[in-house]
């Protein structure tokens, strides 16, 4: 006798097998998703710890020298560098931390300091539209010669309500042409003030740091001292008394430090310059 087989098995047994592979299927998807947002997760902390490296150049050596006055690209992108023929360099030898690429700005703002206030290049700034550059002046989007060839992102230079020098002087405080002008000269004091030093003068070791032992030990940046605004990078103070020493307005055999005479080269005794008198 055949015993006849239950009308539902085979239905029970092919939705078991169907939600088996449903819960498969899910579960590899939130798999994916999870592994997508882990990627995503650290390629932005590998970015933001990297844009304190990112310097413009024309190359990674290029990039990686003299900092102070190299231009940073904090996003990696190309059209941050403003100079013609720079591009954006990772993993240099530069740091913003360490105050590098802060004279790039002042380098910009030198050409300001003899600038009229009724100047129309003044009010020329970068945007998307009129409104953008309107709403987002400021140094870094600034475009005195009313060329969009520098600004960033194709966006195009407009004539603004804006001024550039109220910008620098909100900044920078009121003595901003002091600052500037010693920023680029090679120390703060603007006009004359670290030409007036003596060079046993106790100001000239000041220096910027976090703490009074970094800045002993970096000898990056010099500042006038008082807290001054601008005197050093954001985050960081000026500290007197470091074992760093400013000498960039001294003639170089007013230099404090020990200097060497080259060792000279030995004589050939083969030359016949040397048998002449």
């Amino acid at each position: 006798m055949m015993m006849s087989r239950p009308a539902n098995s085979n239905t029970g047994g092919i939705t078991m097998s169907a939600n088996r592979r449903f819960h498969i299927i899910m579960r590899a998807y939130y798999l994916v998703i999870l592994v997508i947002a882990l990627s995503n997760n650290m390629i932005k902390s590998a970015s933001a710890q990297g844009g304190d490296n990112f310097f413009c150049g024309t190359s990674w050596d290029d990039a990686s020298s003299n900092c102070v006055n190299r231009q940073p690209c904090p996003n990696a992108a190309d059209s941050e560098c403003s100079t013609a023929g720079d591009i954006c360099f990772a993993d240099t030898m530069c740091s913003v931390a360490e105050g590098h690429g802060e004279k790039f700005k002042y380098i910009h703002l030198a050409s300001l300091v003899d600038s009229e206030y009724d100047d129309v290049s003044n009010a020329k700034f970068c945007g998307s539209w009129w409104a953008s550059a309107e709403q987002n002046c400021s140094v870094e989007t600034h475009c005195p010669d009313g060329e969009s060839a520098r600004c960033p992102n194709q966006e195009n230079c407009f004539d603004t309500g804006c001024n550039v020098l109220n910008i620098v002087k909100a900044d920078l405080g009121d003595d901003w042409k002091a600052l500037v002008t010693g920023m680029v000269g090679g120390g703060a004091g603007g006009d004359g003030v670290v030409g007036k030093m003596s060079p046993d003068d106790p100001g000239r070791t000041n220096f910027c740091g976090l703490d009074w032992g970094q800045a002993s030990v970096k000898c990056t940046q010099w500042c006038r001292g008082n807290d001054e605004p601008g005197d050093c990078p954001r985050g960081q103070k000026c500290f007197a008394d470091t074992s760093c020493y400013y000498d960039d307005d001294l003639a170089p055999t007013m230099s404090p430090f020990a200097t060497f005479s080259p060792t000279k080269s030995p004589i050939l005794r083969s030359n016949p310059a040397n048998e002449r008198f």
